[in-house]
């Protein structure tokens, strides 16, 4: 929920626009959106106006802001438009009009994960860099994450963390995923992009290698689903641009490192995934992965 949000002193000065005074067409759309009637406007633009607001009077009232409207727009919008509507405003606050903050409502707010997930890696991709940090967005969302009660916010957080697919995050999240309650562990599981991400797969056998034989079930599903499930059956090893948007010759915000054969990837896999076949006990979960690969003991 909204009124899950709890600030502390800093948290959020790398994430929050510079200077603090609300932008002309903001404080128009402020008053706006904070009218009870919308007067017959698209509920996904009271949404967008409602949390380009929220990402530069983060420590105002919450409730205040969106007073239920997010609960019945998750009633009446599908999932598609609700993702839709997370890239909007992801845009929007890109070209100055808000903040990643802006991206916060629906961490907290949506039921579902791929809004969520989607929602946390384009905020993560806004945060400007401090003090040279390349990763300054990843650590602030982080640093958010903690400040959350609701599990799937904190779970949505990582999963949206784990899409980025730039392997240099995976240190960041490892231990965050034993804080997790079994739902959230779930949720971060099932984390999809719709690409075959070798970082994601990684950390998935990384997983594996460290938890009890009990965890394996999840983490072997979600492991076994994505050589099916891979957009041009390949695996992709990409590098990010934090933050996306930093200057005009800083290159392209995303770089594909290497790429894989999904058959290549499986023969990288092998040796490792074949180990822990071996000493799982039995009913073996991992047969389940080796098949989906096209590994063979």
């Amino acid at each position: 929920m909204i009124n899950d949000l709890h600030f502390g002193p800093g948290l959020f000065d790398a994430a929050s626009p510079s200077g603090g005074a609300l932008p002309a067409r903001q404080m128009s759309l402020w008053s706006t959106v904070s009218d009870e009637d919308d007067g017959g406007r698209d509920s996904a633009d009271a949404i967008v106006e409602a949390c380009l607001g929220f990402g530069w009077e983060t420590r105002g009232g919450a409730e205040e802001i969106f007073a239920g409207r997010y609960e019945e727009f998750v009633r009446t919008a599908g999932l598609d438009r609700r993702v839709r509507t997370v890239i909007r405003v992801a845009e929007a606050a890109e070209a100055g009009e808000g903040s990643a903050l802006s991206l916060l409502p629906f961490i907290l707010a949506d039921p579902a994960r791929q809004v969520i997930h989607t929602a946390a890696l384009e905020a993560t991709l806004l945060v400007p860099m401090a003090d040279g940090d390349p990763l300054t967005g990843p650590r602030t969302l982080l640093a958010f994450a903690d400040t959350f009660s609701a599990g799937h916010a904190r779970a949505g957080i990582l999963g949206g963390l784990l899409l980025l697919g730039d392997r240099r995050i995976l240190p960041l999240i490892r231990e965050e995923r034993w804080r997790l309650a079994p739902a959230g562990r779930s949720m971060l599981m099932e984390a999809w992009s719709g690409y075959a991400l070798a970082a994601q797969i990684d950390f998935l056998v990384d997983w594996l290698e460290d938890a009890p034989e009990y965890d394996f079930g999840g983490i072997v599903a979600a492991l076994a689903a994505i050589p099916e499930r891979a957009s041009h059956s390949a695996v992709i090893d990409v590098e990010r641009r934090f933050p996306r948007r930093c200057g005009d010759d800083d290159g392209p915000p995303l770089i594909i490192t290497a790429r894989w054969s999904i058959e290549e990837y499986a023969a990288i896999l092998a040796p490792r995934l074949l180990d822990l076949h071996r000493r799982e006990t039995p009913p073996r979960t991992l047969q389940l992965a080796l098949d989906a690969w096209g590994i063979r003991r």
